[in-house]
């Protein structure tokens, strides 16, 4: 993919849903620096369930453990209307057995934290090539 379809993407709008202030400004600050221009955060469960069900977002980093709800729980809750908008499950814990639930859910990948940039940068640019291969209703 070119460089130019790339700087199409980043105009997508990402969603980071986290409990941790720092993982949020951590994950916004290394997507804007990477040229990403439409970064949300938000800390409150329903607020991203609300946006992934009303099509405000075009890709979500969730975290997995959050202490209202957990991350894997939303994702299956969301998967059940919403099966295209790509969601990136992040977490301290580097184990198969996550891995493998979240792919059942319905994620797109999996990230552990703490990542480096390029890693991010690299999974949210796949996710949204992803996505607009596979879907001819998003307006790029």
């Amino acid at each position: 993919m070119s460089s130019n379809e790339d700087e199409k993407l980043k105009a997508a709008r990402i969603l980071i849903v986290d409990d941790d202030p720092d993982v949020r400004t951590i994950a916004r600050l290394s997507l804007q620096k990477s040229g990403f221009t439409h970064v949300d955060t938000t800390d409150r469960p329903m607020i991203a369930i609300n946006k992934i069900e009303w099509g405000k977002a075009d890709l979500v980093l969730l975290d997995w453990r959050m202490p209202e709800i957990k991350g894997i729980d939303i994702l299956r809750n969301v998967r059940r209307t919403n099966k295209i908008t790509p969601i990136i499950m992040l977490t301290a814990e580097d184990r198969v057995e996550n891995v493998r639930e979240a792919v059942a859910a319905g994620a797109t990948d999996y990230i552990v934290k703490p990542w480096s940039t390029p890693v991010l940068v690299e999974k949210v640019l796949n996710a949204l090539r992803n996505r607009k291969t596979n879907d001819d209703l998003i307006e790029w």
